[in-house]
Parts: C-alpha cells; sequence; structure tokens
C-alpha cells in the first residue's frame, strides 16, 4: 500500500537549521548515551511488524530499525552490504553472501535458507506483500551455499538491488516466521530479525516500545538510545506542544501546521531538508481507467491543470513542499541531470482555470460526480482536500468529497473492495532507491506496485523494460523522460506537491537523517546525546 497517507520548506523560516550544516545528511554525531526517548509516529499507530504487509510510514519508520535488508541505503543515498553483500554476475544474475557474523536477535546465524525463505515471502498472496512488484521479474532464488544465495531475473532490471534495500530485501528468521503461523508480525507472534533494535513492550493502539539489541552483529552503529517509545497524536497543536514541552524528543513529517510553533523552539530544533533529498510526491491517485468520471482522461487533465500547486505549497505546506508535476521528484535523480532537469522544465505548467473550463466543455454532463476520499483525522488531507475541491469547482468540474476514518481510508491502499466508488484519493508516495525509474515504473507498469487503477500502455511497458535495461546513464534517461512525458499526458495519478524532509530534535538529542532514508535506513541506532 506504499499508501502514505497524509502528513506527510526549504528555508524560508530563518531560525530554522537548514541542510547546509556541517554534515549535510544528518543533524549531527552523538557522543552520549541516553536511556529512553519517545518519538512521532506520523498519523496512527502501526497494525505490524512485517513492513512489506502495509508499506506504509508508521510500520515501516519502526520496522526499519527491527529488520534489515540485504542492502542498505545510507543517508547519503549510497548502497552498501546490509544483511549480505553482492555481485552481480551479468545483466540477470545477482549473487548475495552472507556477511561474517550476521545473526538474528536469539543469537542463530543467517543462512542462506533464511534468505531465499524471506526472498520467496513476496510470491506468497497469503503473505500479503505489498513489495511484491520487484520479484514479478524474478526466475528462480537459489542457494548455492550455506552463505550464498543466486537470483536469476527474467529480464535485465537496473533497478533490482535498489529495492534489495527496502521491504522486497527484508530477512526474516524461517523457522520464527513458519512457527508464529497467522500471528507474525502481531504481538502474538512477533518478528525476527538481525537489526539493532527489537520489540519491547506492546500494546496495540496505545504504546509501542523497541528496545536495544545489545547483541547486535554490526558495529557500524553507535546505538547509544536504549530505548525508543513511539507516539502518534493527530493534531498538529497538540504535536507541537509535546515537542515544545520535552514530552516528545523527536519526529520526522512534522505536520506543516505545527511548523510556526516550533520554529523557535526553546526545547529543539525543527531541521528542513534539501529538495534534492527529499523522495516524497503528495499526489493524487486515480482508482479506476475503466468506469467513472476520471475513466476519461480529458477529465484528470482538467482537474491538473485547475489545481494551484504554488498555493499549496506556499499555504498549506507554508514553503516546505514544491510544486510538482511528475512523481519524479528532485531527489530521486542521480544521473543525466541534466537531461532530468530540462525535462522538468517542459512539464511545467502555470494554472489555468480557462483552459480547464474548455476542456470540461468539451467533454460535457459527468454521469456523476468525481468521488474524492480524505481522511479525516488529519488537519493536513482536510486542508488538501478544500483546496483540490476548490479547484474542482472553478473548473466547472461535479465533485463530492468522502471523509473517511484513518482505518478506512488506509484500506484503499490494499482493499480493492474498499474502492468501490471512490475515484481519486490522496497519498504522500515515496520510493526506496533513488532513481526516477523506480517511481515511474511503480505507478504505471503492469501491476505495478501502485498501478492501483489498472493503468495499462504498451508502449509504456516496452519503454520500461529498456530503461530496466539501459547501462548508459543518459540513454536511460531520455528512455525515462519518455515514460514520464506519458504520465504527464496520461496522468495515472495528478501530482501535487513534494515535500521536503523535516526533522525536529530534542536539545539533548541528535544524529537523525535529514534525507529521506528513514523508513529503509536504522536511524534509531544513530542517535544519542550531544
Amino acid at each position: 500500500m506504499k499508501k502514505l497517507m497524509l502528513a506527510v520548506l526549504s528555508a524560508v523560516f530563518l531560525n530554522l537549521s537548514t541542510a547546509t550544516n556541517a554534515d549535510e545528511f544528518r543533524t549531527g554525531t552523538p557522543t552520549g548515551e541516553i536511556d529512553s526517548i519517545t518519538w512521532y509516529t506520523f498519523y496512527r499507530p502501526a497494525f505490524g511488524l512485517v513492513s512489506f504487509q502495509f508499506g506504509d510510514y508508521p510500520e515501516m519508520m519502526i520496522a526499519a530499525n527491527l529488520c534489515e535488508s540485504l542492502v542498505r541505503i545510507n543517508p547519503d543515498f549510497s548502497l552498501t552490504p546490509g544483511v549480505a553483500s553482492w555481485e552481480q554476475a551479468d545483466a540477470t544474475t545477482y549473487n548475495y553472501t552472507v556477511r561474517d557474523g550476521a545473526k538474528f536477535w536469539d543469537g542463530q546465524p543467517v543462512t542462506a535458507e533464511d534468505v531465499v525463505f524471506s526472498l520467496g515471502l513476496h510470491k506468497n498472496p497469503e503473505r500479503g506483500s505489498i513489495y511484491f512488484t520487484p520479484h514479478l521479474n524474478v526466475d528462480s532464488i537459489t542457494a548455492t551455499s550455506d552463505k550464498t544465495v543466486q537470483v536469476k531475473l527474467q529480464q535485465p532490471d537496473n533497478t533490482w538491488n535498489g529495492q534489495m534495500a527496502g521491504p522486497a530485501g527484508a530477512i526474516y528468521q524461517k523457522a520464527h516466521t513458519e512457527a508464529a503461523g497467522g500471528d507474525w508480525g502481531t504481538p502474538a507472534g512477533l518478528v525476527m530479525c538481525t537489526g539493532p533494535y527489537k520489540p519491547g513492550k506492546w500494546v496495540p493502539g496505545e504504546s509501542l516500545e523497541i528496545v536495544r539489541n545489545d547483541n547486535y552483529w554490526n558495529d557500524e552503529f553507535g546505538q547509544l538510545v536504549r530505548s525508543v517509545n513511539f507516539v502518534w497524536p493527530q493534531d498538529p497543536a497538540t504535536v507541537a506542544n509535546a515537542m515544545n514541552s520535552g514530552e516528545i524528543d523527536g519526529g520526522w513529517d512534522i505536520p506543516p501546521a505545527s511548523m510556526n510553533a516550533l520554529k523557535n523552539s526553546n526545547a529543539g530544533k525543527l531541521y528542513v531538508g534539501q529538495a534534492e533529498h527529499a523522495f516524497q510526491n503528495f499526489s493524487l491517485i486515480v482508482g479506476n481507467f475503466e468506469q467513472g468520471p476520471l475513466a476519461d482522461v480529458r477529465v484528470r487533465q482538467a482537474l491538473s491543470l485547475a489545481i494551484d500547486r504554488k498555493g499549496m505549497s506556499k499555504a498549506i505546506y507554508s514553503g516546505g513542499a514544491e510544486p510538482l508535476y511528475s512523481v519524479v521528484t528532485k531527489g530521486l535523480v542521480s544521473y543525466a541531470e541534466d537531461v532530468f532537469k530540462e525535462a522538468a522544465n517542459k512539464i511545467t505548467v502555470e494554472r489555468d482555470i480557462e483552459g480547464a473550463k474548455a476542456i470540461m466543455k468539451e467533454v460535457g454532463d459527468l454521469d456523476r460526480p468525481v468521488v474524492f476520499a480524505h481522511p479525516t483525522g488529519s488537519s493536513l488531507g482536510i486542508e488538501m482536500a478544500a483546496a483540490v475541491e476548490a479547484a474542482a469547482n472553478r473548473a466547472g468540474i461535479p465533485f463530492k468529497v468522502v471523509g473517511l476514518p484513518s482505518n478506512q481510508y488506509g484500506a484503499l491502499f490494499y482493499d480493492p473492495a474498499a474502492r468501490e466508488g471512490i475515484d481519486v484519493w490522496f497519498t504522500i508516495s515515496f520510493s526506496v532507491a533513488r532513481d526516477p525509474l523506480e517511481a515511474l515504473a511503480d505507478v504505471m507498469g503492469p501491476g505495478a506496485l501502485f498501478n492501483y487503477g489498472g493503468y495499462t500502455n504498451d508502449k509504456v511497458a516496452d519503454l520500461l523494460t529498456r530503461a530496466k535495461a539501459e547501462t548508459d546513464p543518459a540513454a536511460r534517461a531520455k528512455l525515462v523522460v519518455e515514460i514520464q512525458d506519458i504520465f504527464v499526458r496520461d496522468l495515472p495519478w495528478i501530482p501535487l506537491v513534494a515535500p521536503t524532509v523535516r526533522v525536529f530534535e530534542n536539545n539533548g538529542l541528535t544524529g537523525a537523517p535529514k534525507s529521506f532514508v528513514y523508513l529503509n535506513y536504522p536511524w534509531a541506532a544513530d542517535l544519542g546525546a550531544p
């Protein structure tokens, strides 16, 4: 579901610390231990510990500290060995070797059998993996020794290894997972992983704690914080007050409505990352391309033209986001930057109400209004919904807004039945690796992760295949831009804004990443006292 619903400045506030500090990618380097901290967990509690079953912020933010993947993505976006090192033997063959000393929390070593089992979970429908898309291209996964695994792909895919840094490459102990049965990932069954933290006290809906794994196999992290307690207030004023009072020590995705109250905080600092370090896109998901008013691409184009992206960035996000016209954000561009910059300039369009009205006049009367769902528990969602509704009304697009509680809203991302009668809804989506191709493939690929509405395009499918196989960066970028041009025309999603990373830390805390890696990187192991 990678659903990522809500909540998610450049340094518009003079008092804000920015990503131009001495350490570009972290808030600082800690030196002292801390017994316990309280951390903001976005808009709701975690429903489970198996992040690939949810693909959302609360579960991934927590599980990033518990369950390591084959590959690790670091705050500077580099890919380094996680549980395993790797070698690409040819265009479709990857060999992974479990690192020396890698072991689970119970002391048992990680074996090739555990790796084969873990990767195989994504092809088992009963496990409910949201991150199945990369595995659709897998031909075979074979243990070639006690510590080595060979993955053979059906077709070349140069995004594969980057995907192994996220939930698609997470490693779980086979014996524990099978023994836990249907309780796996719940308070009754938990998980057995290799990370620097492990589950502590967990009262569903009330509290969740992770505690330091004192027998962690990897000495690359300081692990200066003994335990992390997660909380999830939804009201922006409550979030700001709790951080200013010291009740909450830190958190990411600070609600925009909390920003002014935190920019001059005496309790800590609000750090704002660079747009070049942000992977998130705040977009509208089109839920059905076969029926309903948005099945007509002209209605999608009219709605997109009517939306005031600049206004959203300034007013709703307090300047903490940039207008977005594609799911490819600045932060995802890691090669052929000149090609992508030129493409971004071409697709940038000004708001055009009259143009939107003209399109709708051509379309004529709709059979029914566009039904738009938003989460009632998020002030940001409510504000954005009002802005989208106002844009639709000005363009002459019949529009009906439906508010859903967080559990029902979340179901839109993984339960097709929950989408019945819903044409469009919000997401704050993200990519695992720093690659524009991943973002587009996830939305436009046949049967892809975020292709909720069943978008199909044979030309796009061919371009995706070619781009994934292309090793020359410039040639690859041109293929990706060609895909993006089709995206902008067909609008399987309607992009709104690209939020920057926003993290708050109490004065007694430092070390958090300032880049968008905290859903896949063991960030708690980087924290500590200044």
